[in-house]
C-alpha cells in the first residue's frame, strides 16, 4: 500500500479537535498510522509545531510527532514546486511556496494527499494531483 502524505489541517483536527463531527477524520488517520501509511515532511511538521504557545503541549505535541519520521525532500521537488507555482501563476490560480511544495512532493512518488485545504482541488488543474478520500 502506498503512503498518504497528511496535510497540517488534517493534523490539526486530529490532535486539537475531538468534537463529534471529526470522527470520520480520526477514523481515517488511525487507520492510516496502523498500516503505516501516512507520510510527513518537515514543512507540515513545522506548520503543526507553530503557534502552540503553552511549551508543555509544544512539547507533548513534540513527542507525539516524534513517531513518524520525515520523509526526504529533494533538490527536484523544490525545483517541481517552483515550476508548478509559476504555471499557477501563469493560470491565475492561487497558490502559497509550501502548498506547491507538498503538491510536488507528492506527485513525484505518486502519492495521494489528505486534505481539507479546497485549494488542492484547483492545483490539480495543474498537476496529476491524487486526494486521499475519506472513508
Amino acid at each position: 500500500m502506498t503512503k498518504v502524505l497528511v496535510d497540517t489541517n488534517i493534523w490539526s483536527a486530529f490532535l486539537r479537535r475531538s468534537k463529534e463531527e471529526e470522527q470520520v477524520l480520526r477514523r481515517n488517520i488511525f487507520e492510516l498510522v496502523e498500516s503505516s501509511r501516512v507520510a510527513i515532511i518537515g514543512p507540515i511538521r513545522q506548520e503543526i509545531l507553530c503557534g502552540i504557545r503553552d511549551p508543555i503541549r509544544f512539547e507533548k505535541l513534540l513527542e507525539y510527532l516524534d513517531g513518524f519520521s520525515d520523509e526526504e525532500i529533494v533538490t527536484k521537488d523544490y525545483e517541481d514546486a517552483a515550476r508548478l507555482q509559476n504555471l499557477c501563476s501563469s493560470k491565475g490560480i492561487a497558490s502559497s511556496a509550501i502548498d506547491l511544495l507538498i503538491v510536488a512532493f507528492a506527485v513525484n512518488r505518486g502519492i495521494e494527499i489528505y486534505t481539507r485545504d479546497g485549494d488542492f482541488i484547483r492545483y490539480q488543474q495543474i498537476a496529476n494531483l491524487h486526494l486521499y478520500e475519506e472513508t
